[in-house]
């Protein structure tokens, strides 16, 4: 009783809205899930549509170019809800939404999650000069509220040693030529398989890159997750 009249009075002194469609009630509400869903079912490779045998898996080609072996994405950065929310999410500051976002996707994950016993959720990082700008990752504020779902522990250790420039609007090769060695892993070796964690995957460049760091330190199950995947329109 007592949590539902601090949430009430919380409510009124700081009501929440969704970011997608700026109804009052929660950061990101049934209508604008709805809108945002992914056109493509869990049993296709989620970047070239082939099907694939298990949920979320990558076709065998895509496995060897992502250095991954499967990625779930929550929804279609194509959806304008969902466009809207995540750049709200990622540049003005409103980090306490991603429990919600977590919770939501969650279901949308779970056929990743379940499959195998994870060891290590990592988050791609950021620059330190972009940390201290933005004032967080939001990939990390991500995988830290999965954890919370999830209980898998948060690997922080893989680290951006150089500045990039912005991904927005360069091509599939400039992308992969912009994050090439960007990534340095400088903690021990984790036993078992871990999941990438971050907010869009465009071309799969960065993710691709941060697992090939991995792969070289010696990790050799690797998936990712993204709350978003910028699909062809």
């Amino acid at each position: 009783m007592l949590k539902l009249i601090f949430n009430e009075i919380g409510d009124c002194l700081c009501p929440t809205f969704c970011l997608g469609c700026q109804r009052r009630g929660n950061w990101f509400c049934k209508t604008c899930i709805h809108e945002s869903a992914l056109s493509l079912s869990p049993t296709q490779c989620q970047i070239c549509r082939r099907t694939t045998f298990a949920p979320n898996a990558l076709c065998k080609t895509h496995q060897q170019s992502l250095n991954l072996k499967a990625l779930g994405c929550f929804g279609s950065y194509q959806k304008q809800p969902l466009k809207r929310a995540l750049h709200k999410l990622k540049y003005q500051g409103l980090s306490a939404a991603f429990d919600e976002f977590a919770a939501h996707a969650y279901s949308r994950w779970q056929t990743i999650l379940k499959h195998t016993s994870w060891s290590a959720l990592i988050p791609i990082p950021i620059s330190p000069q972009r940390l201290r700008s933005r004032g967080y990752n939001q990939a990390f504020l991500l995988a830290r509220a999965l954890s919370e779902l999830t209980h898998i522990p948060v690997r922080t250790q893989l680290q951006r040693i150089q500045e990039t420039r912005s991904q927005v609007g360069l091509s599939r090769r400039e992308r992969q030529k912009n994050v090439s060695g960007v990534f340095k892993w400088t903690g021990p070796e984790i036993q078992g398989p871990v999941l990438l964690i971050d907010d869009i995957c465009t071309t799969g460049a960065t993710l691709a890159e941060a697992a090939r760091c991995l792969a070289q330190a010696g990790f050799r199950e690797r998936a990712a997750l993204t709350l978003a995947y910028d699909e062809a329109p």
